[in-house]
């Protein structure tokens, strides 16, 4: 295992600061990280190994640095992770794809013991399936969401739930005639679930989709799009019965631009806030977080052209509006922060990947702020 350099977990407080990770194969990508305390920290994504194949990532930050832990592959060619969730320091749920042996994806769902990482069977659903989000309710209710493909190659929303003992589909609805897919789930309790995507419909235009389950089944509630825009949400978190939130990005119908996309559920229905957008061609939201209702950060990447550079984007909401926050890009062309997570006591991570030209290869990528 490779170790970043050490670090002090107070000595970036009051800004962002790059902490150095490490590398496990020659293209590497972190999307997903989650906070246990300010000294057990783990993220995930993938990377490329030396003979070409896409593996598993996982490191896990100690208080001092990162470290990469073993983490089991599937397959030999292809397995990623795109989301991280604990239940404990002891049990901890990763979420991705693999190649499957019908040339189609199937879900990938991996769990820490507090010794080990192993795969968890993952309900079969569909010719191909992959998940993105995963959060926790308690030990014995996880939910899990992402995209299966039926038979007739139409994605469909893709719902899962732990029971402490098995993984099972659970039905949720699919409003788009060509593709559904559910990109992050935020778990307020067993009876306040809420799930956020896009769907695809019959003019070829590509919809916000939030579902909510209300203890007994999955419903689609209305939310806001951007007008003559395709409109994506990635992620969401919820606060209170009364108080979540969804980002994302809006794609103008030529492709040229995208903009940030920040929308607000009041308890009665979700509605845009306006969020500002660096970036005169490009700017993405990936990941969300709350530490309280004054204190939400929102993260991405944004670009003054559509060739770069493109540079980490930090929004925090301090309870009346967003504000863009400076944060530290170290790439010369990609920095991209794909997850961000918070701890106790205000302390916020932040991963993703960085390179040095538009093609790559990347590199791990995790900041820090208190």
């Amino acid at each position: 295992m490779n170790a970043g350099t050490g670090f002090s977990a107070s000595a970036a407080c009051g800004g962002w600061t790059v902490v150095s990770s490490p590398n496990g194969g020659a293209d590497n990508l972190l999307y997903g990280v989650t906070a246990i305390s300010a000294s057990d920290v783990w993220a995930v994504g993938g990377d490329i190994n030396v003979d070409g194949n896409n593996q598993t990532l996982i490191e896990h930050w100690n208080g001092k640095a990162w470290t990469i832990v073993a983490s089991p592959n599937v397959t030999s060619d292809y397995n990623i992770l795109y989301d991280v969730a604990a239940v404990s320091a002891t049990n901890v749920w990763a979420v991705g794809t693999y190649g499957g042996s019908n040339g189609n994806n199937q879900a990938l769902i991996e769990h820490w013991n507090g010794k080990a990482w192993t795969v968890v069977t993952s309900p079969g659903v569909g010719i191909g399936s992959s998940l993105h989000g995963i959060a926790v309710v308690s030990p014995t209710t996880l939910w899990a969401v992402g995209n299966a493909v039926n038979a007739h190659g139409i994605e469909q929303t893709l719902i899962e739930r732990w029971n402490g003992t098995r993984w099972s589909a659970v039905p949720g609805p699919n409003p788009g005639a060509y593709a559904n897919v559910l990109w992050s789930v935020s778990a307020l309790s067993s009876g306040t679930v809420w799930t956020v995507g896009d769907s695809s419909n019959s003019r070829g235009q590509d919809r916000s989709l939030i579902e909510q389950w209300n203890g007994s089944q999955w419903s689609i509630v209305k939310s806001p799009d951007v007008s003559q825009f395709h409109t994506y949400l990635l992620a969401v978190t919820a606060l209170s019965t009364a108080n979540a939130w969804a980002v994302g990005y809006a794609v103008a119908d030529n492709a040229l631009t995208a903009n940030t996309v920040v929308e607000q559920w009041n308890g009665s229905r979700w509605s845009l806030v306006p969020d500002p957008n660096p970036g005169t061609a490009f700017n993405f939201l990936y990941a969300l977080t709350a530490i309280s209702p004054t204190s939400i950060w929102a993260v991405g990447t944004y670009s003054n052209s559509r060739y770069g550079p493109f540079h980490t984007l930090t929004e925090q909401w301090n309870g009346s509006q967003w504000l863009v926050h400076a944060s530290p890009g170290p790439g010369a062309t990609i920095n991209t922060l794909a997850g961000v997570a918070a701890a106790p006591a205000s302390h916020v991570w932040v991963v993703g990947f960085d390179s040095d030209s538009l093609g790559g290869p990347h590199r791990t990528l995790t900041q820090h702020a208190c």
